[in-house]
């Protein structure tokens, strides 16, 4: 299997159905859902790119950036304009991805993340009625990370987070989560891998555009550079409200925020040590993937994943006192 065909099968196995489905690894994506007494709000994303991802893209992007100028001059207007785009910073698609969040959800501002190599954005859309708010858990923003910018079909309503909201003393906010995989197999070691040596031809394509950013000597096995390119990824979802909560159903409160709730937590370090990871990595670096619905069960059951699993969380909060 050549080098691109392996890392497409990479990609689906690094994201949870929640959150990622673009760059691979070495992302920190976190979503919050903040809720005001009215039921208005706003949605605040945090999406951070690695220093060596942001090696990896650049250097892609220079790659195709020459192959371009190889071919023609003429090369499609549309792939011109993509290549001048900021990667990290798409504007157009940052607000393009408002309606992925629900009907009537807005692009309200976004600024640049640029600290210490680490590149990407934190974004800020609205919404007046959280009860059309709709939080997937295959949704990530990040398809458009290299300046796509087209508008998606909305995620399937029975994947996602749905809200219900009622106003009063105290106000209740209901959360009613996705039916999530189940799996009786998540603590099984896996199966002995065969040791797959990697053609000297992949294996230099391997260290012309990841051996850098991931540090390589250049005889490590494929496991081992998908484990370094998955290294401190970090996807979370919470809710919070805008008020003092008097009563919660909530299973994970988020630290030092008495307010915000835990609905979901990935620590991709934390993860990639139990035995259901194992074999999901052992599949895709031998090529073979495996099914979404396995792929998921396996993810979701393992540890460093804190998944709230209540069908319905109720969150009670009185409005935080005017001065």
């Amino acid at each position: 299997m050549r080098l691109a065909t392996r890392l497409q099968h990479l990609v689906p196995t690094l994201i949870l159905a929640v959150l990622v489905g673009g760059t691979p690894g070495c992302l920190k994506n976190k979503v919050v859902v903040r809720v005001k007494p009215d039921g208005s709000g706003d949605i605040l994303v945090t999406r951070v790119i690695s220093p060596a991802v942001v090696q990896m893209v650049e250097a892609q992007m220079k790659q195709v950036s020459g192959s371009l100028k190889d071919l023609d001059a003429d090369a499609p207007d549309e792939i011109q304009q993509r290549m001048k785009q900021d990667p990290f910073f798409n504007e157009p698609s940052l607000s393009n991805e408002a309606s992925q969040y629900g009907e009537g959800v807005t692009y309200v501002k976004a600024r640049k993340y640029d600290e210490s190599g680490s590149r990407g954005a934190v974004i800020q859309y609205a919404f007046t009625n959280v009860n059309q708010v709709r939080l997937s858990m295959k949704h990530s923003g990040m398809e458009n990370l290299a300046g796509g910018g087209g508008r998606r079909p909305a995620p399937d309503p029975k994947d996602c987070y749905q809200f219900e909201f009622k106003p009063g003393a105290p106000c209740v906010l209901t959360v009613r989560v996705p039916e999530l995989p189940q799996s009786e197999k998540a603590d099984e070691p896996p199966p002995p891998a065969a040791k797959r040596e990697i053609p000297p031809e992949e294996r230099a394509q391997i260290m012309a555009m990841l051996g850098k950013p991931l540090n390589l000597k250049g005889d490590e096995s494929m496991e081992e550079i998908m484990r370094r390119m998955m290294k401190d990824m970090e996807v979370s979802l919470s809710v919070e409200v805008d008020g003092k909560v008097a009563k919660s159903t909530a299973a994970h409160a988020y630290p030092g925020k008495a307010n915000r709730f835990v609905l979901m937590k990935m620590d991709m370090n934390q993860m990639m040590d139990s035995p259901a990871f194992k074999r999901l990595i052992q599949a895709s670096a031998g090529g073979g993937g495996m099914n979404e619905e396995a792929m998921n069960s396996l993810m979701l059951h393992s540890p460093g994943v804190l998944l709230d699993t209540n069908r319905t969380i109720r969150i009670e909060f009185n409005p935080a006192a005017t001065p």
